[in-house]
């Protein structure tokens, strides 16, 4: 048996072996990826707009098969990524839907950890937000370096990160995150249940 088949097995034992898929049946079904993404960030201009499936996600990671293998196994079913600037500073916005939210919570700590691996981030202060009319708080996970600070969010069948590049050092970056992301937060309504942290 190929590599590509043991990594399938493995991850299927995982959803199945720990009564994941029993305990998403009664989840409701996937959102597009553009339920949640911003159509405009008040300040910042769109400067990009894409929509990917799973062979254009893929192909930028250095192992595409077992890439593919993975995002299976997880259920993904589509991404959506916008980028908005104002002079130095970008805001990178990328979501990701999966069919169950065990798949999603798997893939969330894989692509954060690999992202921190890529770019040699380190985990950073994350801050504390809640859903609009609710009490319920959105748990985030935060890694950054001198010129990124990233955010990471499970929620259900979704997984997001929202990036700030900007000068080296820019002590505005981790703001500018926490407040893109309410921005995501207060376009849609609360869907119930807590959101996941990522591990």
């Amino acid at each position: 048996m190929d590599r590509r088949s043991v990594l399938a097995l493995g991850l299927a034992a995982v959803l199945t072996g720990t009564g994941v898929r029993q305990a998403n049946a009664c989840a409701a079904g996937p959102m597009r990826p553009s339920f949640w993404m911003p159509e405009t960030l008040p300040g910042y201009q769109m400067i990009s707009d894409a929509v990917r499936d799973a062979d254009d996600l893929a192909a930028y990671f250095w192992d595409p098969e077992e890439t593919l293998v993975r995002l299976d196994a997880w259920t993904w079913v589509e991404q959506a990524e916008r980028e908005f600037a104002d002079g130095d500073v970008v805001i990178d916005v990328s979501i990701h839907t999966f069919e169950m939210a065990a798949g999603a919570l798997l893939a969330g700590d894989w692509f954060r950890k690999r992202r921190s691996s890529d770019l040699g981030l380190e985990s950073a202060p994350a801050p504390k937000l809640q859903f609009p009319r609710s009490s319920e708080q959105v748990r985030l996970f935060a890694s950054a370096n001198a010129d990124e600070y990233s955010l990471f969010l499970v929620h259900g069948t979704m997984v997001g990160r929202v990036t700030v590049n900007g000068p080296a050092g820019d002590p505005t970056l981790p703001a500018v995150a926490s407040w893109t992301v309410q921005q995501i937060l207060e376009q849609v309504p609360y869907k119930g249940g807590p959101a996941s942290t990522i591990p």
